[in-house]
């Protein structure tokens, strides 16, 4: 079923976003009447559409039960990579429930943006986020920050904070399972871009109170590297009950 996001809801009729509504019309051809899912503060509903005069809104006929959202708040920072790569990893951790995406202007980072093409790059950007929350069925649409520098790092912290470390390579993921055991009531994960981290930024993340970890026995592309820590984090977080050697 066809999921959107509402702006605004009053006597259980919500008002979904203008940029929906070429898509509900002219593209999925919906009618009055046609059941979509509606996200809104955090629940979903199943609706009825309301069209009318090119406008676009939903009425309530049930409130929907969701486990789609982790008890846990997930960020990511994520040091920023080539554009496409960037776009990919941001479809791809929103699918895999990350809370909060903090793009991070590395040493290393290929990509330099320019202040004036921020703006439109954010856009694209959030678009990218709504559009993989809708398709996984997300109740809430996790949020992007600007683009920070490593000063900005200590704002983004958590109960748990963790690093890809290449280093590490081939020590496993048992230290990893066994932070992640603790059940933290949120994480933060910084990954590197193309090249990594340099020694003097691993050695800033680690006054700051993050700790290096081994993402298994290989070397990881780095949007692989963080589609791999987010898989073993939910696996973890949703098999609370089970324990792992």
């Amino acid at each position: 079923m066809q999921q959107y996001f509402a702006k605004t809801l009053e006597n259980d009729v919500f008002t979904l976003q203008e940029n929906d509504f070429h898509h509900i019309i002219d593209v999925m051809r919906f009618d009055n009447g046609s059941h979509i899912l509606v996200g809104y503060q955090g629940s979903l509903y199943l609706c009825a559409l309301i069209i009318d005069n090119g406008l676009c809104k939903a009425q309530i006929i049930e409130k929907r039960a969701s486990n789609s959202e982790f008890a846990c708040e997930i960020t990511l920072i994520y040091g920023l990579p080539k554009t496409e790569k960037f776009e990919m990893v941001l479809q791809k951790a929103t699918e895999l429930g990350v809370t909060r995406i903090v793009p991070f202007l590395s040493e290393r980072s290929v990509v330099k943006l320019e202040t004036a093409k921020i703006s439109k790059k954010m856009e694209r950007w959030e678009k990218i986020i709504k559009e993989a929350a809708e398709q996984s069925h997300r109740s809430e649409v996790p949020s992007l920050v600007l683009p920070i520098k490593e000063s900005e790092l200590g704002n983004y912290l958590s109960e748990l904070n963790l690093c890809g470390d290449e280093t590490k390579c081939g020590a496993g993921s048992g230290e990893l399972f066994s932070l992640l055991e603790t059940k933290p009531l949120s994480i933060s994960f910084i990954i590197g871009p193309e090249g990594g981290f340099s020694s003097r930024e691993f050695q800033l993340f680690t006054k700051l109170g993050f700790k290096g970890i081994s993402l298994g026995n290989r070397i990881l592309r780095s949007e692989t590297a963080v589609i791999y820590l987010l898989s073993i984090i939910g696996f973890m977080l949703e098999n609370k009950g089970e324990k792992h050697d």
